[in-house]
């Protein structure tokens, strides 16, 4: 579990503070800041798989992983299909945020009913900050601003929360 907080927590944090500092909130910016998303997850999941050292369960990153490769072609097929920037390219956006955000959400939920350690009450906060985010991308009519905005907010939150879970994972190991 280590080796995927970590991976996320890096991954989040990066995307959280382009978001936050960047000036231009675009459909541009938002497509390459879901393609960092799904490339770092999807190719640092499976990379990590081929470590023999890692002790991690193949659902926490293999599941993600391949959903984040997925939405990843999604992704590149909107960018490179012609399309001008307007409402149908901002939906298909927000679904595929929302489909990145409830793949992570639904496999850590899933895996905190099935795996019964000390990490049930991290998973089930860390997937239900993801659910909360992925109604709002579903069923919240937002601008390209304000999806951005919750995207940094998702990244941002989930970045913090993993990051104390490997501290107190820390502390409990010393």
């Amino acid at each position: 579990m280590f080796a995927a907080n970590l991976l996320r927590v890096i991954t989040f944090a990066g995307g959280a503070a382009f978001l936050i500092f960047s000036q231009n909130h675009s459909l541009t910016l938002g497509v390459n800041i879901l393609l960092y998303l799904t490339t770092a997850t999807g190719i640092g999941g499976l990379a990590l798989l081929l470590v023999p050292k890692i002790k991690t369960s193949m659902t926490n990153l293999l599941v993600p992983s391949l959903i984040a490769v997925l939405i990843f072609s999604f992704g590149v097929s909107t960018w490179f299909s012609g399309v001008d920037a307007s409402d149908k390219t901002l939906s298909t956006l927000r679904v595929l945020f929302g489909l990145f955000v409830a793949t992570l959400a639904v496999t850590e939920i899933t895996q905190s009913f099935l795996d019964k350690t000390e990490d049930t009450l991290e998973l089930r906060i860390s997937g239900g900050i993801g659910l909360l985010a992925t109604l709002v991308f579903f069923f919240v009519p937002l601008d390209i601003l304000n999806t951005l905005g919750i995207l940094s907010a998702y990244l941002a939150l989930s970045a913090v929360q993993r990051a104390v879970w490997m501290a107190t994972g820390f502390r409990k190991a010393a």
